[in-house]
């Protein structure tokens, strides 16, 4: 569960920061803090975005690691992670470049739960966004789910009701469930720590009689 207190990080392309502060103030007006790069009072750090150092990488002027230590964004980088570490979710808004990207990988790598909202251009793609704990289409999506967990389902993590939205949908289109491979397979359980939360909605969906299993079924997933 993601407690009022505990900290979103939004990561993005310095293009979408309209996107970026309108979901910081959302977010805000459910009393979450924020950390929002975009916004001066956020940030320790000096700014970063790409039209202050407009200057490419070049091989045959100075080195990688030499460009990368002409500017200012090792203390933004590693202002960065330390958001990182004391947040409890981080959302990717979509589309933006790799630094964004890392910092979401950098997350799920921290066992964050991390959401990714919106689409990579036309033409990008990027596999690993399959770690990602949960996405959305797009901002309003995401901020509706968001308030519905916060108003009726304060027992849960977000991700579990999320879980409990999808296992209804998925009973809708299929039917009763037969087996846990089925289970495992239509909600796209990446990992034992997701599947295991999995099972843990799927019971009390079991004991609040909002579905109906056969006993080998139960039994199966009461272990």
């Amino acid at each position: 569960m993601i407690p009022k207190d505990s900290l979103i990080f939004i990561a993005s392309s310095w293009k979408e920061r309209s996107r970026v502060r309108e979901l910081a103030n959302t977010l805000r007006e459910f009393e979450f803090p924020v950390y929002d790069f975009t916004d001066p009072s956020c940030r320790e750090s000096p700014e970063i975005p790409p039209e202050k150092y407009p200057e490419p990488f070049d091989p045959e002027k100075k080195s990688y690691w030499e460009y990368l230590h002409s500017y200012e964004w090792y203390k933004a980088m590693e202002e960065n992670r330390k958001n990182i570490d004391c947040c409890s979710m981080l959302i990717l808004l979509l589309p933006c470049g790799i630094d964004a990207t890392a910092d979401w990988a950098y997350a799920v790598g921290k066992e964050k739960e991390t959401y990714i909202i919106g689409e990579p251009r036309a033409g990008e793609r990027s596999p690993v966004h399959l770690w990602t704990t949960g996405w959305f289409p797009e901002e309003n999506s995401f901020v509706f789910h968001l308030s519905e967990w916060l108003s009726s389902y304060p027992e849960y993590y977000f991700y579990e009701y999320l879980i409990e939205l999808r296992i209804l949908k998925i009973l809708k289109m299929y039917g009763p469930l037969e087996n846990l491979d089925l289970l495992k397979r239509v909600i796209m359980i990446d990992s034992d720590k997701k599947y295991k939360q999995a099972k843990k909605v799927f019971r009390n969906l079991v004991d609040q009689g909002k579905i109906n299993i056969t006993l080998d079924l139960k039994a199966a997933i009461a272990q």
